[in-house]
């Protein structure tokens, strides 16, 4: 469908409407047998660090959080985590990928967070998340 997962206000694409926190979850999605890879695209404009503004996309499997990489502070396990490693700067779209085909028969859904941790510097447009697919090489 058009349009993107929005974290802002859009009356004044910002998020400057005090300290605030947030969270959207996809619907499950069962991921087929074979080779499988789930991908979307991610923006953020906010501030810049792991500090205030902190923006992150958890994976879950059959209900259960399941930890991608470090666990440890500030990523806690997330498929990606806003200012760190190489999604260090802000106002770039990222093209997030990660091979699911371990998971054949599980169910997928990602949940989407954001926690400003402050009611400063929130004049950033905020967060957009858009083009999330799972796909699935079917040999052909």
């Amino acid at each position: 469908a058009n349009g993107a997962l929005y974290y802002g206000d859009p009356g004044t694409n910002n998020i400057n409407f005090g300290a605030s926190a947030g969270v959207a979850m996809t619907p499950k999605i069962k991921i087929p047998q074979g080779k499988s890879q789930l991908e979307f695209w991610i923006y953020w404009d906010t501030e810049s660090g792991t500090t205030y503004d902190k923006s992150a996309v958890f994976l879950y499997l059959d209900g259960v959080k399941h930890n991608i990489g470090s666990t440890g502070s500030p990523n806690s396990g997330a498929l990606y985590y806003s200012g760190t490693g190489s999604y260090g700067s802000a106002k770039k779209w990222y093209h997030i990928k990660t091979d699911t085909s371990a998971w054949a028969g599980k169910e997928l859904q990602l949940q989407f967070y954001f926690n400003s941790g402050d009611s400063a510097v929130n004049t950033g447009q905020g967060i957009f998340v858009d083009d999330i697919k799972l796909t699935v090489d079917c040999g052909a």
